[in-house]
Formats: structure tokens, sequence, C-alpha cells
């Protein structure tokens, strides 16, 4: 057989075992990644790479050393270098994207169907909105929202931050009923825009000062809102505010002319936890969103920002480490686009919605 062809079966034979054996060492204790990045970064990575590595060349062996056995009983001494290379090497780069394509596709595929089932239409406004009368602010978890809750009359409720105390200062909110739609949060009722008071909900006024009740709650306006990036303007408004006003808290109010509601949906049908996606798993099952919007007192959405991110196996096939990094298995992306990590991202682009109009 041809020497060249030989040669290379050897040397892709010897790059498979030593791939095997750092492919073996780095799934089962996968720290000495780590120890591979902190004394060399090179090493490290390709340490990373090795299972990858070991599973494309792996692949591409099989029909390489068929298709060599298969030639080898012709014993046709004289075979030129180029078929005799060419043959297993392109039966080899086929099999690899073949295999790449049966193991992906299913995992894609179910990724844009569950895109499509849980599909919000989304709503750019054709300008900023004006607010006025009561609003509801209603986040996923109002107590992680406002960092607490706070005492009144007794009561633990949700407090007004500095983001509902500026609808009431600067966005012509005449009243802010703070409220939480729990999580996770049912897709059915995100879509149909329904969520009940919560028990700690309360509507909040600014009132001149010395005019609210004794007891009222003090201002907490140590984080500035949203709206306001500029440290030289947060601090102009925080005095604003300060100098004249005082908190006046109430009953949650029944009807809101608008509703302004943030948050981040998985899927789930209302229990405290979600099916999480094994390692080893083709067709995982996890979506989720975060979301933005606004609705009049009709339940009309006035704006709208969804975005999902359905899980699915990375192109090309690959293996990776979980998010941990303690275990091995296919490595996963993120259709269209892995969600932002960021928690505040999605109160910016509400609050941003909001046409300023100072009051107080």
């Amino acid at each position: 057989m041809n020497r060249v062809a030989n040669s290379l079966s050897l040397i892709i034979g010897s790059i498979l075992i030593f791939l095997a054996v750092l492919a073996f060492a780095t799934m089962k204790w996968p720290f000495i990644i780590f120890i591979g990045l902190f004394f060399l970064i090179i090493p490290g990575i390709f340490l990373m790479m090795t299972p990858t590595l070991f599973l494309w060349v792996g692949i591409f062996s099989v029909p390489w050393f068929a298709t060599r056995l298969f030639l080898r009983g012709y014993r046709n001494e004289g075979m030129a270098t180029l078929p005799a290379v060419g043959i297993p090497a392109g039966l080899g780069i086929a099999a690899l994207i073949i295999v790449s394509s049966i193991i992906v596709a299913p995992s894609r595929s179910a990724a844009e169907a569950r895109l499509a089932e849980f599909h919000l239409s989304n709503v750019v406004p054709a300008g900023k909105i004006k607010l006025h009368g009561d609003v509801k602010l209603e986040t996923e978890r109002a107590s992680w929202a406002t960092d607490r809750k706070m005492q009144v009359n007794g009561a633990e409720v949700f407090a007004c931050d500095s983001n509902c105390i500026w609808l009431l200062s600067d966005a012509g909110a005449a009243s802010v009923t703070v409220n939480e739609i729990g999580w996770p949060v049912s897709f059915t009722r995100l879509k149909n825009g329904r969520f009940a008071l919560s028990g700690a909900a309360m509507t909040y006024r600014l009132m001149p000062k010395g005019s609210c009740d004794p007891g009222s709650p003090e201002m907490q306006l140590d984080v500035a809102p949203y709206t306001l990036t500029d440290p030289r303007a947060a601090a102009h408004w925080r005095r604003r505010v300060l100098a004249g006003h005082c908190l006046q808290p109430g009953p949650a109010a029944k009807d809101q002319e608008f509703v302004l509601r943030a948050g981040h949906w998985r899927k789930d049908t209302g229990l405290s936890s979600y099916p999480e996606s094994t390692v080893w798993e083709r067709v995982p099952e996890e979506i989720e969103a975060t979301f933005s919007e606004i609705r009049d007192k009709r339940g009309r959405v006035l704006m709208r920002d969804y975005r999902p991110s359905a899980e699915a196996l990375a192109i090309p096939l690959a293996l990776g480490a979980d998010e941990i990094g303690d275990e091995y298995g296919w490595a996963r992306t993120y259709l269209p686009e892995r969600r932002e990590r960021d928690p505040t991202l999605k109160f910016q682009r509400l609050f941003n919605a909001i046409t300023p109009q100072p009051t107080a």
C-alpha cells in the first residue's frame, strides 16, 4: 500500500490514543483545566478542547481505517498517493459532517419549535409613553427589586424604591401600586397580562412635606433610578425630592391606568422548580426569556420587549463542561441568543419608554 497513507494511518492512530488519554483525564477530573489555565494559558485551553478533538478524530478515523482496510484487499502496491489518501480522508470528513448533523439537528429543530410555541410579539411604541393616574409597577419579586420590604402599620408590604418614587416625581403618575407577579411566571398569565394583587401590595403617593400620616416610611433614595445614569443628575433629583416631599402609603388600588411589568420567565406550569436538562440530553427542554411591557387599563400592550432564549446543541458538534464546570457533556448554545445576565437591562428598557414629566 501507499507509504504516505500508511504513515498517516500511524499518525492518526497515535493522535487518537493520545487524545483519548487526555480526554478521559479532563472529563474525569475537570479541575486540571483550571490548573493548566492558571500556570500556562495554552495548556489549559488545549485540555478544555481535548474531549471535542477526541470526538472529531474518533468519528473521522472510523471510515478512514475501514477504507484503508478495504483498499488493502486489492494489494495494489502502486496505488497513487492522491486516491490512497483522498478517498479515506473524504469519507472521514463526510462521516464527521453527517454524524454531527444527525446528533445536532433534532436539538436545533426542537429549540425552534419551542421558540414558536412560546412566542410573544414585540411592540415598539411610536414615541415615549406619557403616564397619568394610578400606575401599577410589577416585578417577578417585588422584594428583590426593592431589595427589602417595609413595615407599614405593623404589616410587611412591598417598598416603594427610587424607581417607584421617580414615577411619582418625574413620570406623571398620581400614585404607584407596587405588586409582584411571583416566580416562576406562568406563560399564560404573561401572555394575557393578568396577575392578581399580592397581599403585600401597596399604593404610594408623593405628598408635600409634612402632610403625610405619622409613621409614613422614609424615602430610601440611596440607589439612583434606572433613568438617571448621570451621578450629578441623580444627586440633584434626590435633593429635589427629599427637600419638599414625603411618601404616603395606602391600600393597594384595584384599578390602574397603566401597568408596568418586567421580569424573567422560564418554561414552567407554576411549580417551584423546572426540569433541568442533563449534560448528555440531545434535545434539552429549557427555554427562558426576559420581558418588559407597558399596558393600558384595557390590557392593550403599548410597549413590549420580549427576549426568548431556547437551549440547543452547539454547532459545530462539541463536548464541553456545564456552567458549574464539574461535568462534561454535549456543548450547548442558545437560540437566538443567550439570555441577558444583567438583571437591570429589562428595567432600563421599561423606564426608557416613559416620557419624563417632572411634577415634584
